[in-house]
Formats: C-alpha cells, structure tokens, sequence
C-alpha cells in the first residue's frame, strides 16, 4: 500500500477528491431545495451509516470517472470534450445511484425531481469547481509532478517545451543522456547519465522519470527497463515504442506521444492476497456455473472425433515454473507434433513470421475438428483453466503460459511477461488478441504486470465476455 499514492500524478489525486467534494456537496444541496430531511439535513447526512453508504458510492463515482476518461490530460486541456465527459459522466452517476440503492436493498430517495435537480446541480458544480481547480494546479508548484526527463535529444527537449506551454502539472528537475556534455538545456539542468538514476532520484525529490530518447530502440528499452526494475524506480515512456499500449488503451498523450506508465516498485502484498482470494471465489462460482457446458462441451468433443476429452499439456507459468495446463481437446490426435507449425511459432516470437491472412495466430485449422472450431472461436476450450486457477497455477486475469519450446527461445524481455502468475484473459486477448505481433503482445503482458490492480482485472474481465461473444480473434 506504501506506493498507492505514487502511482497517480498529484493532479489527478486532487481532482478526484474535488469530484468527489463535488458529488456529496450537490447531493445535499438537492436535499435542501427539495426540503427533504431540512430539520437534520447535516446530522442525518453525516450519520456513521449513512455517511458510510454515501461514500462508498461516492468513490465508485470516483471510479467511473477514472474509466470515463475525466481525469487524462487530453480530456482536461480540450474543454468542449470536458465538458461533454462531465455531462454524460454525471447522468451515469446519478442512474448509477438509483441502482446502488437497489443493490444495497436501501432505499432512501425515489422522487424523480429530486434526481433530477441532483443531475443538474452536480454538472453545474463540477464545471465551475473542475476548470478553476486545474488552473490552480497549473500554477502550485507543490502539486506539480517532479519529473526527470531521460533524453536530451529532440524528443526530450519537445516534451520540456510542452511541460512549458500546454502540461503545465509537470516540472522538469533536469535532463540524464548518457551522450549529451553541455551543462543546461533551456535554462534545466543536465544532471547526470542513466547509471546516475538512484541516486539522482533520492536526492533531488522527484516523482519519476519519462523515457524519452529519440528513436528508442526495443534493445535501448530492455536495458532501461532492467536498471529501473531492479533499482524500483518509477518510469513513464513516450516513445512510438509502446504506441501499441497508449492507443489500445487511451492513456494520457502529451502531444503527438502517449505516456505508459511503469510502475517498476510494485510490492503490495496486501492486492496479492486479494488477487488470490478472488481467483479462488471466482473460480469456483465459474466452475459451478459452467458445470452444465462441461457436460455438454464434453459429449460433444467425446463422440465427434477420436481422443481424450481433455488436452492436457506442460506451460511456463510465474519464473519459469512448469504447470499441467488444461483445456477441452480441439484438434485431432498427435496435433501438438506439428513440426511445421512448430517452426512457425519460433519465427514468430523472432518476429519473422508474416501472415497471410491478417492474424498473427497459428493455427494448423486442417488439424481442428468440426466442433472444435466453434470452441476455439468462443473461448469455450479454455473453461477447464478455472481449475488451474483453483489450484493456483493461474490467475484469471495475466499473461498467457507459454510451451516448453517456446520458452527455450524467449530471450530474457521476453520471459518478462512471466513475472508475474499467467491467467486465463489478459490485456493483449481483449485489446489485440491476434491481431498484434509478438513483441506488441509482450509489451502489453509487461505493462500488465507493471501497473495490475483489481480495478485493472475487472476491466479486463468485462471487456473478455465482450471479446468472447463477439468471438474476435479466436481459432
């Protein structure tokens, strides 16, 4: 928990706590022009329970903000799309309350003018409290995110100048590039070389770096990435090298580059459990659940071709660790001998696979069964993985586990995806799937492991039932 508040610029931090000033302060005020509880209003709102039933709503307000996007800085700085995000997130809050009452079987306020009133004000305070508000943050030094921008080329230098003019919630302490001599550029500081970081970084009271060198290579980046994850410093990276991260998932662009965010310091113990207990609550409520498909999938795979019922097979799971992986049997016996496809799958994660068809999955489909192409296409084989995930090989939510084979051709950023426990969806099947190349889909499972949270899983999970219905990507 030590790094909860690090994880986020101070900016965002601020605006979620006005917002959420801004939600309980239009509340009551709709209380008080409908004269509902007008003799106790504030004894009555500020009551344990009800205070408590108030704000957990309130931070899931606060949350859905986030996933609306009202706290990026392209939403901030683009006022028609600020606005427009306010007025559509304040109607989803206010329906979103009527829901969590039913939800919580306490039902307090059902006068439609009362919700009503309560939209209106809540638009109306969030746009005079959020634009004055991120001006003010603009200009408070102490709010400002202390960054050291890592490249002293061209691309670092842009991005001082837009720290300058346009993102004015960051202030650049200094440059480090281990190729530039002069001591200042535009009046900041160079203050050392990569190999400086640490220590640069305890001493001189910075938030985090941002990766910016000109034309960042995937080689440049490992190595960067390897000194600030075992010295757990924080790192964001604007480079059209992750572009595959900030466009699949809209985070915060700083002009023309987005900035990724590593965390490179994550230890919390205390998301690791919750994580587990999830997986084990979850699992086992899927496994019930789907006890009618697993009989049927099963009769199905059973008597619509020779073979076991399941596929059982060795994978790579966390650090290298090997695990009995299972799925429904989609293909026809001494499938996984295919030394063709074999070959392929190597050249691939080389990246010298090219498709033919657009995807960059591969699948011998001569070797998949009637049946079996509709199970693959719906993501209907892997049902069998909540036991993995019971036993605690896999989680729900992570990087995939690789084969044997594939793991012996890895090179060391790529078995980086394996840091941390593989699952059974992750971000690469629901934002790409097999439509990426390899090294995309790597990026994505390090960036995973580098910024996880239940928040994070369970917007993972939503968006895989979309994927799996749509059956995107499968086969």
């Amino acid at each position: 928990m030590k790094n909860i508040f690090r994880i986020y610029p101070k900016y965002k931090w601020m605006l979620a706590f006005m917002d959420m000033l801004a939600i309980h302060l239009s509340f009551l005020f709709s209380l008080y022009i409908l004269n509902i509880h007008s003799e106790n209003l504030l004894m009555n709102y500020f009551s344990f329970s009800k205070f408590l039933w108030l704000f957990s709503f309130s931070v899931f307000a606060i949350y859905y903000f986030q996933y609306s996007n009202l706290y990026k800085i392209q939403t901030i700085y683009n006022s028609f799309s600020h606005s427009f995000l306010i007025v559509k997130s304040s109607m989803f809050v206010v329906l979103g309350f009527i829901i969590f009452q039913f939800a919580t079987t306490r039902i307090e306020y059902e006068s439609r003018l009362f919700f009503l009133i309560w939209l209106c004000v809540l638009i109306l305070v969030l746009l005079c409290l959020r634009v004055p508000v991120a001006k003010m943050l603009a200009t408070t030094t102490f709010l400002k995110d202390r960054v050291i921008i890592i490249g002293a080329g061209e691309k670092g230098r842009g991005i001082l100048n837009l720290f300058h003019t346009q993102v004015k919630f960051k202030e650049a302490v200094g440059f480090i590039d281990d190729d530039v001599s002069v001591p200042t550029i535009d009046n900041v500081p160079v203050i050392g070389k990569i190999k400086d970081a640490k220590e640069i970084f305890e001493s001189n009271c910075v938030d985090y770096f941002i990766l910016a060198i000109d034309n960042l290579k995937r080689e440049q980046f490992y190595e960067i990435f390897k000194f600030f994850k075992e010295n757990k410093l924080p790192f964001y990276v604007s480079s059209t090298y992750v572009k595959v991260i900030y466009e699949k998932l809209n985070l915060d662009r700083f002009g023309e580059s987005g900035m990724v965010r590593f965390n490179s310091s994550l230890d919390n113990k205390l998301f690791d459990y919750a994580k587990r207990l999830f997986d084990i609550v979850a699992s086992a409520i899927g496994i019930i659940i789907f006890s009618p498909f697993f009989l049927i999938i099963g009769l199905l795979v059973k008597f619509s071709s020779k073979g076991q019922l399941f596929y059982k097979q060795i994978r790579i799971g966390k650090g290298g660790k090997p695990f009995y992986f299972y799925k429904f049997r989609t293909m026809y016996l001494n499938s996984d001998k295919d030394v063709e496809r074999k070959k392929s799958v190597e050249a691939f994660i080389k990246g010298e696979f090219v498709s033919d068809n657009g995807f960059n999955k591969i699948v011998n489909k001569s070797r998949i069964t009637p049946i079996g192409y509709y199970l693959r296409k719906y993501s209907l084989d892997e049902l069998p993985q909540l036991f993995n995930v019971l036993k605690g090989d896999m989680s729900l939510v992570g990087a995939r586990p690789c084969i044997v084979s594939e793991w012996k051709v890895y090179d060391d950023w790529q078995k980086l995806r394996l840091d941390f426990i593989p699952g059974c969806t992750g971000l690469w099947q629901v934002c790409g799937r097999s439509e990426v190349d390899f090294e995309d889909s790597v990026l994505m499972d390090v960036y995973y492991n580098q910024n996880h949270s239940l928040w994070f899983d369970f917007k993972i999970i939503l968006k895989t039932f979309s994927v799996i219905l749509n059956g995107k990507g499968g086969g």
